[in-house]
């Protein structure tokens, strides 16, 4: 059997597109194996239905070994529990497969646990099969024969998910078991607990030194995945080898098959979780709970809690589309125009946003213009600046420096994805008390989205009166003074203003042409409160100055602010020829990206390129066009055929990255 293609792509089992290539690269008798077998054995399991029923189990366990330390905490625990090990049946068999059906249906049990042979799936395997020609034939042979065991396990999945019980499947993190295609529906319904057995106590007995072997459930339990996910050990002393053998009471035995046995505390703690499950699910039916209240007395006191997978998500922000009036506030243009309505003037912001976004990302929207369109449908708010892009689900954050208070409420515009209108946030949303989680967390999804960020008018309000015609001098910070109001003569030394470093600074012509063009006060307005407050960079400065309310030409002036003293006390930019990275391994972890190159003779190509960001070995390969289809095929072609799958995969959000399959 070819299964190559199956341990080279880790993960590709919830794209579409596997179907298409699975056709090429695996043969098509390999599939209907496994389908027939599903089949077979769905079948063999509902002839084997039975009425008799005893008390309903809490753990049926399959595939483990006769004195296995699960299903011993279980009855110890909780009670009803049972094992079906190699003794009691060969489930390769029809009459072995009968016996499990039957006590599945007698015993109707809460949970399954399932630990199929990992041998022909594990990486020393996988090693061996690469030796040789021969070798690979007969490693793809066992392979072959151990599709069983994954039939049977899909079929008792599909058994617990049609009676809302669960199954929970173990294998070993180095085993390409869970990378199969063929176990999509495994990964559709359950989530993948990952976890460290000498977390729970997995030692050697002759040693006593922990043993650390990286373990994956599947489940579809929530309380079991929070139990066991990230129980990852942390500590970097030394652990024992999984190599060689050891000695236990039985005999002699490979290490490897020793780790096998659950210890007795991951044993209890599952058992505990079973519980607490089970407590999770008591009133999933909403008729059932309806049920319990109408009963009254007979009713337990004690009130059940909902497991957090069944308590309401968090609502979506409600919309709605812009009203067809006339806007409260119309500008003031020269001559005869037309006044559009609140819904077409939102349109035109955003074709105007939509000329300037780029294909990928956000932008900062500050211009002008689009602001003051924007600050005439805004009554109840001073519109400080846009965030726009393309394309997203999720809410934006400011994606600039911000001092606090500057713009504390956020507001979204946007098209919807599916509808294709125009709509609108009914409230402000106070973005800058919410959790780092809260700020970018799922929303609409939209083709353009455009996020309003402002501020109360308040403060507007009472800066609004500071013009730069005006003959009074804008209000500046307690730390500053205000200088003489004769913008023609500089204060002497006598008179509390600027100190002589910063007359010199104010009369030398270093300055920028930005500085150099604001009035003589509002010059020794900044040069004072850079003094006073301690020689801040421009950035902090202009935030400040833009906090307090200032026009914007006096804030884009600070930026061409020369200070002698800041020149001299500056220290040089330390070049950082190199960066140490963090050790990885070949294939760790690969960045992929597309670019468009152009060769002398004007021809345009679209090129994938990989590289492997451990060694900074690359890789590249020509695409016909940039759909998902052709960079999927070619992601395969340069690295994945021969490299294999990595731990982790780098991208950005180009469209073909990001786009389902054709």
């Amino acid at each position: 059997m070819d299964l190559n293609w199956h341990t080279r792509h880790a993960g590709d089992h919830d794209s579409e597109i596997l179907d298409s290539i699975m056709s090429v690269e695996t043969s098509e008798s390999d599939r209907e194996y496994f389908q027939s077998l599903v089949k077979q054995y769905t079948k063999e399991l509902r002839q084997c239905h039975h009425e008799t029923r005893v008390k309903k189990h809490v753990l049926f366990e399959v595939f483990c070994g006769p004195q296995s330390q699960l299903t011993q905490q279980c009855q110890n625990i909780q009670g009803a529990a049972q094992r079906f090990c190699r003794e009691r049946g060969d489930l390769q068999t029809v009459a072995g497969r009968a016996d499990l059906f039957y006590e599945l249906h007698r015993c109707q049990p809460e949970n399954i646990w399932m630990s199929p042979s990992c041998n022909p799936w594990c990486g020393f395997s996988s090693l061996n099969g690469s030796r040789s020609l021969q070798a690979w034939d007969e490693l793809q042979s066992k392979r072959r024969i151990h599709l069983e065991q994954i039939a049977l396990g899909v079929v008792l999945l599909q058994f617990q998910l049609s009676m809302n019980r669960h199954l929970h499947w173990e294998q070993p993190k180095s085993s390409v078991m869970f990378k199969l295609p063929l176990l999509r529906e495994l990964f559709v319904n359950s989530r993948a607990a990952e976890f460290d057995m000498c977390q729970f106590g997995l030692r050697d007995p002759i040693s006593q030194e922990p043993i650390k072997k990286r373990m994956i459930v599947m489940t579809k339990s929530e309380k079991m995945f929070k139990g066991l996910h990230g129980r990852i050990c942390r500590n970097h002393a030394s652990h024992q080898v999984i190599e060689g053998s050891v000695r236990i009471p039985e005999g002699r035995i490979h290490r490897s098959q020793f780790t096998e046995r659950y210890p007795r505390k991951f044993a209890r703690s599952v058992v505990q979780l079973f519980a607490k499950s089970k407590l999770s699910f008591a009133f999933t039916n909403a008729d059932e709970r309806d049920q319990g209240v109408r009963e009254g007395s007979e009713r337990s006191p004690k009130r059940y809690r909902l497991s957090p997978m069944h308590r309401a998500k968090g609502e979506l922000s409600r919309v709605s589309e812009p009203s067809q009036q006339l806007p409260s506030k119309r500008r003031r243009l020269a001559g005869k125009h037309e006044v559009n309505n609140i819904a077409q003037e939102w349109n035109d912001i955003i074709a105007s946003c939509h000329r300037i976004l780029p294909r990928v990302g956000f932008r900062v929207i500050e211009d002008d213009t689009i602001l003051r369109r924007v600050q005439d449908l805004i009554d109840d708010k001073k519109v400080c600046f846009l965030v726009a892009g393309r394309g997203t689900d999720r809410t934006m954050p400011p994606c600039k420096t911000l001092v606090e208070g500057e713009a504390p409420y956020r507001k979204s515009v946007f098209i919807h994805r599916a509808s294709e209108k125009v709509l609108i946030e009914d409230e402000w949303e106070k973005w800058d008390g919410l959790a780092k989680r809260q700020v970018v967390r799922s929303s609409h999804p939209c083709k353009i989205r455009i996020t309003l960020f402002a501020r109360n008018l308040d403060a507007e309000q009472s800066t609004s009166a500071r013009n730069l015609t005006d003959s009074s001098v804008p209000e500046i910070p307690d730390a500053v003074q205000r200088p003489s109001e004769n913008p023609d003569v500089i204060p002497g030394p006598n008179v509390e203003t600027v100190g002589p470093v910063q007359r010199v600074d104010l009369q030398c012509g270093k300055h920028g042409p930005k500085f150099l063009g604001l009035p003589k006060p509002i010059q020794q307005i900044i040069l004072k409160a850079h003094v006073n407050l301690g020689h801040p960079s421009t950035e902090r400065l202009q935030e400040m100055f833009k906090q307090q309310g200032y026009d914007d030409s006096i804030v884009n002036g600070i930026s061409d602010l020369a200070c002698s003293t800041c020149q001299m006390q500056s220290r040089p930019r330390a070049s950082r020829p190199g960066v140490i990275h963090m050790p990885m391994d070949f294939n760790d972890k690969i960045a992929v990206d597309g670019l468009k190159f152009t060769n002398q003779q004007g021809q345009v190509f679209h090129i994938i390129h990989v590289i492997d960001l451990s060694t900074n070995f690359h890789t590249a390969v020509i695409a016909p066009n940039r759909s998902s289809d052709f960079t999927i095929k070619c992601l395969i072609q340069t690295w994945l055929s021969w490299a294999g799958s990595p731990q982790e995969l780098l991208m950005d959000s180009a469209s073909e990255l990001n786009s389902e399959p054709r």
